[in-house]
């Protein structure tokens, strides 16, 4: 696990050891659902020029997502442990749901600028990225903006450090706090970007 203090804001990410054989499991299984997906149900979407899958992707019965799914909650334990670390919270009273989706981006594609209400962490992980045509840029990448108001208002004259842009690497999960805006860039490769997305809810462990 790698912690990074952007803006500060504490994003966390993890790769998945020899993620290859998982991310073309995936990818098969994006592409079915896909294929039994209908386009008769409209949906408020940031995406351009790419899909989305229903949310629910992450509930599948499948080998592969039980193994993503045991990496996510692996990580997340992780991650809470280190970040309630030096301070009064216990990770251990704490839960967490979480629900996901799948996004892809095809050539030319992009998602606007947004934030996830109503959560507390957004999870992203890079199932594939786009080949480079040329040696040039793929695109695609992941940019988080800085939410500080001072910033914002000041960005025409301070035009540096206020966004930082990640490029999309298969087999790595990132958590981002739900207030931090993102966006992804436009996609310059040939291929699709593929994410599986989800937002986590952390609740009081009743228990």
């Amino acid at each position: 696990m790698h912690l990074y203090n952007f803006f500060p804001s504490v994003v966390a990410q993890f790769s998945y050891p020899e993620a290859t054989d998982l991310n073309s499991e995936l990818l098969d299984l994006i592409q079915q659902e896909r294929e039994r997906s209908t386009e008769s149900e409209p949906r408020i979407t940031t995406v351009n020029n790419g899909w989305q899958s229903k949310i629910g992707l992450l509930n599948k019965d499948y080998p592969a997502i039980q193994s993503l799914r045991a990496f996510i909650e692996k990580s997340m334990a992780e991650y809470f442990e280190q970040v309630t670390k030096n301070t009064a919270l216990d990770h251990k009273k704490f839960r967490y749901n979480y629900n996901g989706w799948a996004t892809v981006l095809h050539e030319g594609g992009f998602q606007s600028h947004h934030v996830h209400s109503r959560v507390d962490l957004v999870g992203i992980y890079c199932v594939a990225k786009p080949e480079p045509r040329d040696e040039a840029s793929i695109g695609g990448a992941l940019t988080l903006i800085d939410p500080r108001a001072g910033c914002l208002s000041t960005r025409s004259v301070w035009d540096n450090n206020t966004s930082i842009s990640i490029p999309p690497m298969p087999g790595q999960l990132f958590f981002i706090p739900s207030f931090l805006a993102y966006q992804i860039g436009l996609v310059k490769g040939s291929g699709d970007r593929v994410t599986i997305d989800f937002d986590i809810l952390v609740l009081p462990n009743s228990k």
